[in-house]
């Protein structure tokens, strides 16, 4: 059997080539894959997504790659990190000009808005969360009420930007 150390290598650069190949998807448009949903994430965005992950996580057996204890810095951006995948598409829609964004301003925007919601929100809940263990029951029923009422809503404005179905040509289309 092979030696992990034989594998260091190729896993110092698995992050690297995925945050390179994730760059180049989203800053080319010649790269972006035709679809924007499900058969895009599956297709070409999921490798590289996985090369990432694996890079930065690494493996039982393996050191920690250097690139991976770079990145080991940035840990206090895990407490804001699911309140800003959660809230960026309410960001996105609350943004002034949807068809011009400006990349950095949208970040701060984002991030800033991730970082409230984090320390205003998300604390207190897991608070409650963890002090009522018997009123968790009612959650899933409070929870489908809520979304099932959000769903009665009429929708005035759809996303334009977003279409519904994206028809390739005749024998294959995204939804």
């Amino acid at each position: 059997s092979r030696s992990p150390r034989a594998f260091c290598l190729p896993m110092e650069f698995l992050a690297p080539l995925g945050y390179l190949g994730l760059f180049l998807i989203f800053a080319l448009p010649e790269l972006r894959p035709l679809g924007f949903k499900l058969s895009a994430r599956l297709s070409v965005l999921l490798p590289l997504q996985a090369a990432l992950l694996l890079g930065l996580a690494g493996l039982p057996s393996m050191p920690i790659g250097r690139f991976a204890q770079y990145f080991a810095h940035f840990n206090f951006l895990e407490n804001y990190s699911y309140a800003m995948y959660v809230f960026q598409f309410i960001c996105y829609s609350v943004w002034p000009d949807r068809g011009q964004i400006n990349l950095a301003l949208f970040l701060i925007f984002s991030m800033g808005s991730a970082v409230v919601i984090a320390t205003v929100v998300q604390k207190r809940v897991q608070g409650w969360w963890g002090k009522y263990p018997t009123g968790r029951l009612a959650v899933p029923f409070v929870l489908s009420a809520v979304l099932v009422g959000v769903a009665m809503l009429p929708v005035h404005d759809p996303n334009p930007d977003v279409p519904i179905v994206v028809r390739h040509d005749s024998r294959m289309f995204d939804t």
